[in-house]
């Protein structure tokens, strides 16, 4: 891409600084990032990186060619009420992070006026390694698409949705997905130390253990439930661990857990209509 596009996050929390930090880490010139936040020196840590930062939202607009809105879903439209106008001049791609808030409310926002689309990306694209799941309207042509892809693909495995509803389906594996096998991590720590490990030597064992086992998945391409079966020795001390997560029925309290999480992402998503 030649002529790169001025990206202005609005609002930088959490996630849009991590995708913020997967840009500058892919080589996505700092310059041509704007990150608005109230408090600018929460944002030290981007502007030592050479982003331009500011608590100014409308002159930040006005130099974006996107403008990523990065605040929670219930300040999406206090926020468009007072940069509307300006929205209406420029006509950046508008991109909105926030969880649960449908398409439509942002549109009516905006006069149904400028192509919008719905990024949801995971935690770990901070480090070029993440997910995004993504939903455009009808104004986001083809070009417009590519050109997102082109700039958020390359720190994610992207993928479009036609179904918005889909979205929250996706992110009760990808969004929340880091954080269960952040749990499953923390459990095997914690039955570490009851085997009379030290949570130092169990914690090095349990991070190389999971990274050599995705690694090994990714090199070797097998399926998944050959390398299992592999390691998992008839009547071997691997199988007596996976007999007993068996009767504890763990992949049903997987499925029960991502219904959950869909559930709760309803919730919330009708409580912002």
């Amino acid at each position: 891409m030649i002529n790169l596009p001025k990206i202005a996050f609005i609002g930088s929390g959490n996630m849009a600084c991590c995708i913020i930090q997967g840009l500058l880490a892919d080589g996505f010139p700092a310059e041509k990032i704007i990150a608005t936040r109230r408090n600018i020196n929460d944002l030290s840590f981007l502007s030592d990186q050479g982003v331009q930062v500011s608590q100014d939202n409308l002159a930040s607009i006005e130099q974006a060619d996107i403008v990523v809105l990065g605040v929670k879903p219930f300040q999406v439209h206090p926020l468009l009420c007072k940069l509307k106008e300006k929205l209406l001049e420029k006509k950046p791609i508008l991109i909105s992070l926030a969880v649960g808030l449908p398409i439509t409310r942002i549109e009516q926002a905006v006069n149904g006026a400028l192509a919008v689309i719905r990024l949801m990306p995971n935690l770990p694209i901070q480090v070029r390694k993440g997910v995004c799941i993504t939903y455009a309207n009808a104004l986001a042509s083809d070009l417009i698409k590519n050109e997102i892809q082109a700039i958020f693909g390359s720190i994610s495995l992207f993928f479009w949705v036609k179904d918005e509803s889909l979205i929250d389906r996706c992110a009760a594996i990808t969004g929340s997905g880091p954080a269960y096998f952040y749990y499953f991590m923390e459990g095997l720590i914690e039955g570490a130390c009851h085997l009379g490990l030290s949570e130092k030597m169990a914690k090095s064992m349990v991070l190389e253990t999971a990274m050599g086992a995705l690694m090994l998945l990714d090199e070797k391409q097998e399926k998944i439930t050959v390398l299992r079966k592999q390691v998992t020795s008839p009547g071997g001390t691997t199988a007596a661990a996976i007999n007993s997560f068996q009767l504890d029925n763990w992949h049903a309290s997987i499925r029960t857990g991502l219904d959950a999480a869909v559930d709760r992402a309803n919730e919330l998503s009708r409580s912002l209509v």
